[in-house]
């Protein structure tokens, strides 16, 4: 089953919002749902509630290669949908979803992040700096999600994300803050290493000019 790692104790929704860059990625999820698809981001936008918010909507995008293009057509990644016709510009696929915290009072670093129709996955904020407490907003955060094995000596299936504001990270930092994860109980498995997400002077983003930008 999935183990239970310490989350950030001052955590605060509002502390998370806006647009973060993907600066790391563990690679099965990497490889698989976002297929290696470079200029990833995510823009949280807490809903309005009296005391602490408890819920905030996802948009998660990133840039199709016409590898991706294909693939999407054909039916791939929920994240990547099928694009209209873009006249040779670049594309940037978005996905909405919501983000939500079960019990908000207690556990507010243990999240909870659904795209439908799929269900509800795990989203735990185990590190973050900056904001929190001081009404400020996180500029590093990293995120670990979980799924159950599903059967005796089925290993559960651990992933590991490292967001931060700015879109060069150095590798030495995403190094660090998976080692201080791992000491957290996290295990993402030899085959499960971190990758690093290309954020380079290549990027095109979803509120970049030019951009063909699909809403799935």
């Amino acid at each position: 089953g999935c183990p239970t790692p310490p989350t950030v104790a001052n955590f605060s929704l509002a502390a998370l919002g806006g647009t973060w860059y993907q600066a790391a990625m563990s690679a099965r999820f990497a490889t698989t749902v976002e297929r290696g698809a470079p200029c990833a981001t995510a823009t949280y936008t807490p809903a309005a509630a009296d005391g602490d918010v408890a819920a905030a909507t996802v948009r998660s995008c990133l840039l199709l290669s016409r590898a991706s293009l294909a693939a999407a057509a054909d039916g791939g990644a929920p994240h990547q949908p099928p694009s209209p016709a873009t006249d040779g510009r670049p594309v940037v696929a978005c996905t909405r979803g919501l983000l939500a915290t079960p019990d908000v009072g207690r556990a507010p670093g243990r999240l909870e992040l659904s795209f439908p129709p799929h269900p509800p996955g795990r989203f735990w904020v185990l590190a973050a700096d900056g904001g929190g407490g001081g009404g400020g907003r996180f500029t590093t955060a990293v995120v670990w999600s979980c799924a159950e094995g599903g059967g005796p000596g089925r290993a559960a299936a651990q992933d590991l994300m490292v967001l931060t504001r700015r879109r060069a990270v150095a590798r030495a930092a995403v190094d660090a803050a998976t080692a201080a994860a791992e000491a957290g109980g996290v295990a993402l498995g030899a085959d499960n290493g971190m990758l690093m997400t290309d954020q380079g002077v290549d990027c095109v983003y979803f509120d970049d000019e030019g951009a063909a930008v699909v809403e799935g």
